[in-house]
Formats: structure tokens, C-alpha cells, sequence
């Protein structure tokens, strides 16, 4: 099984995932990157965990990608203190409701504010695999005098995680960029490192004495690289890009691949690859035995993924997968969705509308049916005078006929459904004064106030002749108004 860490991660940068490694590490991760790249978050055959920054955009981040079908994570956590899987509401299951065990233990000595500010930077994602607990991280840069109590600081908790884990039986390895260069043969220019820091010896660093601390012989992880080419010299892993120097090999060792001692008899083999472009760093590649023989066979995959009567044991996805994310999962919606429902409800609404008026038209009939059959009975039974009492008497077929009508109309009869007049409407000739009087503007059936009069308007040939009359003086006046003026005669004339 290989297992592989890669550097700086850009938009635009090809991902290394042709290199099919089990596992896969990466840095300077944004989440504003996924916006813009999805296929990142969402790679065939792989799940990946990210962290991202809490606040500055762009600026930190990570993620760990693990090929699904080879092995399986039983548990991820952001950060390496543990205290956001505390504090956090994370949970793991499609129910949302079993919450996801802490890896570890977290570290005694700080306070919650201080594990929060550590791990707000998006620096660590850990993921436990039964046989290691694996870490990626990306620790702080000392970009000012400033800035190195915050770093220290990192190193400390992420030391004091890692042999939590280690005294609980755990092994560990821990993948990244831990931005200090170990021995003089990691830098090329050591010289020149001392004299920048106004140091009196290249280990007197404290990033360094920390580094000597947590590496053997004075601490417990293993650098696993130098174990394999222990004097190997230029084995760069960075470079500057403001000076062009990858060329020329004029870098630094600051990307490793660092083990629990009892684990380093599973490693075949470590090593860079420089000639692996797309970025400021190179990868580090680790490749593992698929079975070793200590006593007895055995097989790391049956170490890594549980199994039960000889089968592998199908493992929840833990709730840090980027499959799970909002944006990703089909529980987030965009803009462009709004506008792809309008358009799709869009096409239905004229049938819609067309079946509301025939079910409206036929309750209005169902409803008068009633009503005209209730007055009937009424006026058989109550003996009273028309002025007292008036009631609707018209001809059921009438009716029917008028609703059968509106139900008829064809659907390409059918205006949109919009009640927005169209400018076309103010150009077409207005309607004549018997189409007008042919249907009422409103009616109010069984209204008690007055009579209801449902027969056609009759207009008189002497109404249309005094409104035509009364038209052309009006029209007459209006031109007089604005005929100009005859020009007057010359007074010789």
C-alpha cells in the first residue's frame, strides 16, 4: 500500500490522485477553493476530510483523501487538540444523532480558549485507522518574532496529543509541512539560517529543540525518510518561487513523514519525488508491505479494516466527509435553482389554470344549482309578494351552456399566466358595443338588495344616435381648439 503526501494544492494545479495511493495528504486547502472546484471535494474513489480556517480566507487549511475501496477511517477530527469534536455538535450517522467518539484524549494544561485558537487555523486533520491514527498537519510558519509563541505552542499540544495516544497503545504517524528544517543537511544554506535568526548554532533554534524532542533518539516518532537515506544529501522539499530556485535544487527539508517506532516494520520504503510539479513542495512517499511476518503472518489491510468471519466490516463514513457538506450532499440551494423550478412549473401552470377554472366554473353551478332549487321549494312554501322577496330564475341551461363554454376553449386559447397586460393589447381595436354588452362585468347571484336582470342589454337605435351626436360635437370642438389661425390680409387689401 503506498501512502503519499503532496504540498500546496491550487486552483488550477492538477491533483496527484493518477498516483492511485491509498492515502493522500494535501495543504493550503480554502474552502472558497471548493466553491470553485468541486471535483476536488468530490473525487471518484476517494473520500476526503478537510479543515479549513475559521476566519482568514485563503489562508491555511488541509485535507487527508482516502481511497474508499481499499481502506475506511473509523473516526476524523478537525485540529490536534481534540476540542472541536468536544465542543462541537459533529455527528456521525444518517439519523444525525450518535456522536462521534474522541480520538484520544485531550491535552491537559490549556485552556478551552486556547485549544480553540490553536485549531482555528485549519491546521490538522485526524483520521484513526485501528492499526495508526494518522495525522496531516500544517504547522505555522514563523513569520515574525511575533508569531513564534503561537508556533511553539502548536508543536506543544501536537506533541502532547500524539504521546496521549502512544501511552494508550495507539500508533501514530504524522504527515506534513512542519516548516523547520531538522539537521544543517536539510537546508541549503545553514550558514546563512544562523546568521538570519542571530542564533550562536543551527539547533539552538526552538523550533529545532522541540523537532530533537519529538524524533528519536530523544523522543518517540521516527523520521522516516532519513531512516531510509539517513545521509543523503540536497533532499529538498520546498523552494522559493520569488527566487526561481527549484531549478538550481536551492531549497529546504521541511515536509515529513514521521512514524511510532513499533510501525516502522510495515514501511518498504520513503522518499521524495521532485520531479513532480504543480506546486512550491514536492510529495513524500511512503509505501508499505502488504504483509509482514513477525512471529506470524501479517496482512495490513486485515489491521486496518475490521472484519468479521473473514469479511470486511463496512464501517459508518465519519460526518468530517466532504460528501457530507451542505454544498455537496444536495441539502444546500443555489441561485440557479430558484430559476430551474420557475421554469419547470412554468410549463404546468396553463394546464393548471385550466383545470382550477373548469373545477371553480363547476362548484359556481353546482353551488347556483343549489341555490335556484332552495328558492324554488321556498317560494312553494312561503306565500310572499315579488317586491318583498326576489330570487335568480335563470334558465339552468343557460347557464350551463355559458360554463360549458370557458371549459371548451382550446389550450392555445390560453393566455399565459401572467397578469401583466401585454403592450400588443393597447394597440388592437377596442371591442364594439354589442360584444361589450354581451357578458356583464360582474354578477352577483342571489343578491337580496335588488333585482338581478340576466337578459341580453337592449340598446335602442336612438341611444347609439344621441351617443353619436353627442361624440361629433365633442369631436368638432376639439378641432376647432386646435386649427390654427387664418393668416390675416395685408391692410391694402
Amino acid at each position: 500500500m503506498a501512502a503519499r503526501r503532496w504540498q500546496t494544492m491550487s486552483a488550477g494545479k492538477r491533483a496527484p490522485f493518477e498516483a492511485e495511493a491509498a492515502l493522500m495528504a494535501a495543504i493550503q486547502n480554502s474552502s472558497g477553493l471548493l466553491d470553485r472546484r468541486k471535483n476536488l471535494a468530490l473525487v471518484p474513489g476517494y473520500d476526503a476530510y478537510f479543515s479549513f480556517t475559521k476566519g482568514k480566507s485563503a489562508y491555511s487549511g488541509v485535507v487527508t483523501y482516502v481511497k474508499n475501496a481499499v481502506i475506511a477511517p473509523v473516526a476524523a477530527e478537525e485540529g490536534i487538540s481534540g476540542i472541536l469534536s468536544k465542543t462541537a455538535s459533529a455527528v456521525k450517522g444518517p439519523d444525525d444523532t450518535t456522536p462521534e467518539a474522541l480520538i484520544g484524549c485531550i491535552p491537559s494544561g490549556y485552556t478551552t480558549e486556547e485549544l480553540l485558537a490553536i485549531d482555528s487555523e485549519g491546521r490538522c486533520v485526524v483520521l484513526d485507522f485501528n492499526l495508526f491514527t494518522l495525522f496531516n498537519v500544517y504547522c505555522p510558519n514563523e513569520s515574525s518574532l511575533e508569531r513564534r509563541p503561537f508556533k511553539l505552542k502548536f508543536y506543544e499540544i501536537l506533541k502532547a496529543r500524539v504521546e496521549g495516544l502512544l501511552q494508550a497503545g495507539k500508533q501514530v504517524i504524522v504527515v506534513g509541512d512542519m516548516n523547520i528544517e531538522h539537521k544543517e543537511i536539510d537546508h541549503c544554506n545553514p550558514k546563512g539560517a544562523i546568521k538570519d535568526k542571530g542564533l550562536n548554532a543551527f539547533g539552538d533554534h526552538p523550533a529545532r529543540k522541540w523537532f530533537d524532542s519529538f524524533v528519536v533518539s530523544n523522543g518517540s516518532m521516527v523520521d522516516v525518510c532519513r531512516m531510509f537515506h539517513p545521509d543523503e544529501k540536497f533532499m529538498y522539499t520546498c523552494w522559493s518561487t520569488v527566487l526561481n530556485a527549484r531549478p538550481a535544487n536551492y531549497g529546504v527539508r521541511i515536509d515529513y513523514i514521521l512514524a511510532s517506532e513499533d510501525l516502522m516494520k510495515w514501511f518498504k520504503s520513503c522518499n521524495i519525488d521532485p520531479n513532480v510539479m504543480g506546486s512550491d513542495h514536492c510529495p513524500v512517499v511512503a509505501e508499505l508491505y502488504d504483509e509482514i511476518y513477525d512471529k506470524q503472518k501479517h496482512v495490513l489491510l486485515d489491521e486496518i479494516n475490521l472484519k468479521e468471519k473473514g469479511q470486511r466490516v463496512k464501517v459508518e463514513t465519519p460526518r468530517l466527509c466532504a460528501k457530507y457538506m451542505a454544498k455537496f450532499a444536495g441539502k444546500q440551494q443555489t441561485l440557479k435553482s430558484f430559476f430551474t423550478a420557475a421554469a419547470q412549473s412554468k410549463a404546468t401552470l396553463g394546464l393548471g389554470k385550466l383545470a382550477a377554472e373548469g373545477s371553480t366554473a363547476n362548484s359556481i353551478e353546482r353551488s347556483n344549482d343549489t341555490r335556484i332549487d332552495a328558492d324554488e321549494n321556498t317560494d312553494q312554501k312561503k306565500d310572499t309578494s315579488s317586491a318583498e322577496k326576489l330570487t335568480a330564475k335563470r334558465p339552468r341551461k343557460q347557464l350551463t351552456k355559458s360554463v360549458q363554454k370557458k371549459l371548451n376553449v382550446s389550450k392555445e386559447q390560453i393566455s399565459p399566466p401572467c397578469s401583466q397586460t401585454s403592450i400588443a393589447n393597447f394597440f388592437k381595436p377596442a371591442a364594439t358595443t354589442e360584444e361589450s354588452a354581451e357578458v356583464p362585468q360582474s354578477t352577483s347571484f342571489g343578491s337580496q338588495d335588488a333585482p338581478i336582470d340576466l337578459d341580453p342589454l337592449e340598446i335602442s337605435d336612438e341611444d347609439i344616435k344621441v351617443t353619436t351626436n353627442k361624440n361629433t360635437e365633442v369631436t368638432s370642438k376639439w378641432n376647432a381648439l386646435f386649427t390654427p389661425k387664418p393668416i390675416p390680409n395685408c391692410n391694402v387689401h
